[in-house]
């Protein structure tokens, strides 16, 4: 059932995209459309759970929509609101939710995700907030305390050590 609700879910979103596209022809429009057609291809596959799918499909149709309201309004976006010097009820550029949408397909053990990604940034790339690229740098940073990439690292050369030391227990009490 969460399948085929996902399967119309996106084709309806397709339709919406091929009106717009008659409109107006943008590279982050092709964005869309590749992401929401493999968001749908994946929910017939073991890449991606449904409900991870769906999500998806979800966060990428709620981008849209944000850039829609962008060009509508001619580009002007909303100014954040401050309440006494501090900024209340900051919503997201939609740049940075496609960009943490991108971290979770990286994320995935998968070659053809990653090749989605790969194909889709590029046309992304003109459209990047300093934010956005903020993000990607964070899980680059093997600085940051929750970097995904240094913890790994870092267990993989503890056990090698922990392992070194036994095997040296090991030589000293047959010695």
């Amino acid at each position: 059932p969460i399948v085929l609700e996902c399967w119309e879910f996106m084709k309806n979103f397709n339709d919406k995209l091929k009106l717009s596209e008659k409109k107006q022809t943008s590279k982050a429009i092709i964005v869309f459309q590749i992401l929401s057609l493999h968001s749908g291809l994946f929910l017939f596959s073991d890449i991606m759970k449904p409900e991870m799918a769906k999500n998806s499909l979800e966060e990428i149709e709620s981008c849209y929509d944000h850039l829609a309201k962008e060009n509508k309004s001619n580009k002007v976006k909303a100014q954040p609101k401050y309440n006494d010097g501090e900024i209340v009820d900051v919503e997201p550029d939609w740049t940075e939710v496609l960009v943490d949408v991108f971290l979770s397909f990286l994320s995935r053990d998968s070659y053809l995700l990653r090749t989605v990604v790969q194909c889709v940034f590029r046309l992304l790339c003109e459209y990047l907030t300093p934010s956005a690229v903020g993000q990607i740098l964070s899980v680059l940073d093997p600085d940051n305390d929750n970097n995904i990439l240094s913890s790994k690292d870092e267990e993989s050369d503890d056990d090698k050590n922990d392992s070194d030391n036994s095997d040296d227990e090991n030589d000293k009490t047959e010695d």
